[in-house]
Formats: C-alpha cells, sequence, structure tokens
C-alpha cells in the first residue's frame, strides 16, 4: 500500500518560533511533515499527490489555549468534550487545559484520569487539565497537589475564584511540580502574598 502524500500549496507560512514568514507550502507524507518551505508548490508534487491550494491564508503550528472551561463533565447539556475539542480543531486550537470547575471537581485523581481517557477517545484536540488547588475549589483546604501532579496535573488553580493564601498553596504543590494560575480578572485577596507565576506550561 503506498502513503499518501499531501501539499498545502500558495499558503502564507507563520512559525514564530522560528521567525518564519513568507508564501509557500507544507508537504505531507502519510502524517509526516516532509517538507515546508518555499519550494512546496503545486509543481512540486508528484503524480497523485493530493494538493490544497491555500488561497494565501495562513498556515501556522497548531495553537494552544491555556484557560479553557470544558463542560464535560458535569454539563455535558453546555457542551461535551467532542463539541468542545470540535470548536478548538475548527479554530486551529491543537491543545489546550482546562480548568478545573467542572462537575465533580478536578481535585481528585480520578476525576483526572476520567478526563484525559475521555478526551483520547474524541481523538482530536490535545486536552491537558488544571488541578483544583484547594477541596472543591473553597479557598479553605489545599487539594492534594502532589497526587494530582502524578496522575498529570499541569498546574494548580481555582479557576475562577481567588485563592486566600496563595503562598501557601504554592509551597504546598512540591516545589515546582506545579504552578499556581491566578484568574486575570479576579481581585487578590493578598496581594503580599499572591503567586505571580501564571499559567504553567510544564509541570
Amino acid at each position: 500500500m503506498s502513503t499518501s502524500r499531501t501539499f498545502l500549496v500558495n499558503a502564507r507560512l507563520i512559525d514564530p518560533a522560528s521567525g518564519l514568514d513568507e508564501v509557500g507550502g507544507v508537504a505531507i507524507t502519510g502524517e509526516i511533515i516532509s517538507d515546508v518551505g518555499p519550494g512546496v508548490t503545486a509543481k512540486s508534487a508528484p503524480s497523485g499527490s493530493t494538493v490544497i491550494d491555500c488561497g494565501g491564508k495562513y498556515l501556522a503550528p497548531g495553537m494552544v489555549d491555556m484557560r479553557v472551561q470544558l463542560r464535560d463533565p458535569g454539563e455535558e447539556y453546555k457542551e461535551t468534550l467532542a463539541t468542545g475539542c470540535q470548536a478548538a480543531v475548527a479554530g486551529g486550537v491543537t491543545s489546550m487545559v482546562c480548568l478545573p470547575n467542572t462537575d465533580p471537581i478536578l481535585d481528585e485523581e480520578a476525576v483526572l484520569e476520567f478526563v484525559a481517557r475521555r478526551a483520547r477517545l474524541v481523538g482530536l484536540a490535545k486536552v491537558y487539565a488544571y488541578g483544583a488547588a484547594t477541596k472543591r475549589l473553597k479557598g479553605e483546604s489545599l487539594a492534594e497537589m502532589a497526587m494530582l501532579a502524578d496522575a498529570g496535573a499541569l498546574g494548580f488553580t481555582d479557576g475562577l475564584t481567588a485563592i486566600a493564601d496563595a503562598a501557601r498553596a504554592g509551597r504546598h504543590s512540591g516545589g515546582g511540580r506545579g504552578d499556581h494560575a491566578r484568574p486575570r480578572h479576579a481581585p487578590r485577596r493578598d496581594d503580599r502574598r499572591a503567586l505571580s507565576r501564571c499559567p504553567p506550561f510544564h509541570r
């Protein structure tokens, strides 16, 4: 069975990481990007290839949305993981990190693993998650951050609610295993103690 070849041509190529900004194309062999640049054109495509004229539209690496409110689990009548991921990829978002204010709240390992498993079954955008910084998002007692980090949490936040003692939450998070992400619009309850690292990209 021959490997499929697809040529996306006549596009404006944008890659902020490398500074690329030029007209060209992308060649895809199977599921691998085999060539990028101005030399990728309709004329360079071998016979039998699929050629897609992008008409000068932007072609760039997938975007990462670091603050997403998914309604699944708990409020699937508003949005499911499938519809959320479909909306994401339609807008060029290939990875996203969801807030923990689902129902049940992402303050236990089992719930994080449930979201990760459901997202893998959908198979569209990659879905990561913030773990809750405090139990039930109440800002009172700290969640088990170390265990949540081991379960895949990229960072910790109480979502739309400011944390009463963010410095204590940061000390409890395990010295760099995860960071606190504070909602920009939420008022600080203690400016002297609030953490400023927001949001994390890695554990």
